[in-house]
């Protein structure tokens, strides 16, 4: 990869970081530069481990950050998240040097803004990479310690540690960190199981069906967003657990469903297909945007029982 080309994937990842930061869909968003883009696997490998582990790794990045950034001034979102980034390529990868990552974070900075930025920047990222890292272990709270060890919200470990206690939320937090194969769902009146999981072997996929849901086949090698299946329909991404909504909902045909917070469609559809394309399913969201890919997501599975609309949540 030359110079050029490190500093667009690198500039490239900064832009999604700060989409998906503002409620952008991280899956949708990181398809649609790869199409764009035209990036190599290798180049989407680390592409999509940077933006994911920087998200996952948010509070974690910002405690690191804190010891190291001494100024009042307002920082602006772009340079905090270039930051975060950089960082969390210098702490948790190993594909790229330092200094490497030191000198794309400075390019960016010097195009994105001006030198002084660029001078701030390198400043913080050669600190850290001088000084080393802050030890979270000095955290005396055993609470606020877990919650930026393992980058999950305060108020989520104090609730989960009223509720199961230190040792077992720790477990879950940890847990939490690990990475989780992508999953998807099938049809089922498009196409049957063993045929899914038959020409999805086919093409080279290493599948196997999920033991938590009768929809589910979890990807445990390749990239889904590039078979038939999914470009056709037959099948669409989702969360295990996120299909444990509808399961435990248990729609019938002819039934009339609400979903309030719906975007961007993965329980709504699904909800669908349990009720065989019978029935209705307002489908509600905020957004026009968000409203527009449950539409995407329903007509791409040919489903057609759901009413899509926008909502003031004034009313």
């Amino acid at each position: 990869m030359n110079d050029l080309e490190k500093y667009m994937l690198r500039k490239t990842i900064l832009e999604l970081l700060l989409k998906i930061d503002q409620g952008g869909y991280s899956h949708l968003l990181i398809d649609h530069e790869i199409k764009a883009k035209k990036f190599s696997e290798k180049d989407v490998a680390l592409l999509t481990e940077i933006v994911y582990g920087t998200i996952q790794r948010k509070l974690t990045l910002d405690f690191y950050l804190e010891h190291f950034i001494h100024t009042k001034k307002k920082i602006q979102p772009w340079v905090w998240m270039l930051l975060r980034m950089s960082v969390y390529q210098m702490v948790y990868l190993d594909k790229v040097p330092d200094h490497a990552v030191i000198h794309e974070a400075v390019e960016i900075s010097k195009q994105r803004g001006h030198k002084g930025v660029a001078s701030f920047v390198n400043g913080v990222l050669r600190n850290v990479q001088r000084k080393g890292l802050p030890d979270i272990s000095e955290i005396k709270d055993d609470a606020q310690r877990l919650s930026i060890e393992t980058s999950h919200p305060l108020w989520l470990v104090e609730n989960w540690i009223e509720m199961y206690g230190y040792e077992t939320t720790k477990k879950i937090c940890i847990a939490n960190l690990q990475d989780k194969p992508v999953s998807i769902r099938i049809q089922p009146m498009r196409i049957e199981m063993e045929d899914a999981l038959a020409k999805l072997k086919e093409e080279g996929y290493r599948v196997r069906r999920s033991r938590i849901a009768d929809q589910g086949i979890v990807i445990e090698q390749g990239n889904i967003l590039k078979s038939p299946l999914f470009k056709n329909g037959f099948v669409t991404i989702q969360d295990q657990s996120s299909m444990l909504a509808g399961i435990m909902l248990d729609p019938k045909p002819g039934m009339t469903v609400l979903d309030a917070c719906s975007a961007p469609g993965g329980k709504a559809t699904h909800l669908a297909e349990l009720m065989e394309n019978s029935g209705k399913i307002h489908a509600h969201d905020l957004h026009p945007n968000k409203i527009k890919e449950i539409n995407k997501r329903a007509e791409q599975l040919q489903l057609t029982i759901i009413d899509a609309k926008q909502v003031d949540a004034r009313n």
